[in-house]
């Protein structure tokens, strides 16, 4: 399944759906990619892209790099 309701989303991530709504408010996840609103208001959650997005974003030894440059500077 690629679509799941928000509910279902935050039972499988551990997300909350503040955390979900924050994403998109933000513009981290696009609606019509990430999320989406159905006919009846519900919001669902694109699995496929949201794994898409996980896979794509900075990796840890990256992060920890970043961070010790950022240390070094000030």
């Amino acid at each position: 399944m690629k679509w799941v309701k928000l509910k279902k989303y935050c039972e499988l991530s551990g997300d909350t759906p503040h955390a979900v709504r924050h994403k998109r408010s933000r513009g981290v996840w696009v609606d019509g990619l990430h999320t989406r609103l159905a006919g009846d208001r519900r919001l669902w959650v694109n699995l496929e892209a949201v794994e898409k997005w996980i896979e794509s974003g900075p990796n840890m030894e990256t992060c920890s790099r970043k961070h010790k440059e950022a240390s070094k500077h000030g």
